[in-house]
């Protein structure tokens, strides 16, 4: 397993300790570890390999080789676990370290975002190769709330043709 260390983490430290937020700072980050970890977590239970983790600035990332058959229920629940422990800590923080609370309430919905490489980009991913024609109905659809005009077209074959315009 490869771990890379990104070093402009100390310049964020410094930064954010400058300017007296550290702590929101370690709260934004720890989140993201706890993010990863359950990630992590999810992927023994399945079988799956953690073949690399970077820590970064913004927090941690993790790669896994989902290693031989896995099914797509097992995906599915292995990216949306990152987000579910940010919306469980926002809950069980709600009452007592707002800062927590809000914090994880926006990673868990960032994190949701139909974008890749964010967890919610692959389970559309995941969901494209399971039933095309949905998915990619469904990502033109998120597509044009973000703005801009798209048009798909399904083939006979079952082949989705999409077109954007800016």
């Amino acid at each position: 397993m490869k771990v890379e260390v990104d070093y402009k983490i100390i310049l964020f430290i410094l930064l954010f300790y400058f300017f007296g937020r550290i702590e929101l700072y370690l709260i934004f980050v720890l989140s993201i570890i706890l993010h990863e970890l359950t990630h992590m977590l999810i992927a023994f239970f399945i079988k799956a390999k953690v073949t690399s983790i970077t820590i970064g600035a913004m927090g941690m990332g993790i790669d896994v080789a989902f290693l031989g058959k896995q099914n797509f229920l097992n995906k599915i629940l292995f990216y949306i676990f990152g987000p579910l422990t940010n919306f469980i800590l926002a809950y069980t923080f709600k009452d007592s370290i707002i800062e927590i609370s809000c914090i994880n309430f926006a990673l868990g919905i960032f994190n949701l975002l139909p974008i890749l490489p964010l967890d919610g980009g692959k389970i559309i991913k995941e969901v494209n190769k399971f039933d095309e024609t949905k998915s990619a109905t469904l990502t033109v659809n998120v597509k044009s709330i973000l703005g801009g005009k798209y048009e798909t077209e399904v083939t006979e074959t079952g082949e989705v043709d999409e077109h954007g315009n800016s």
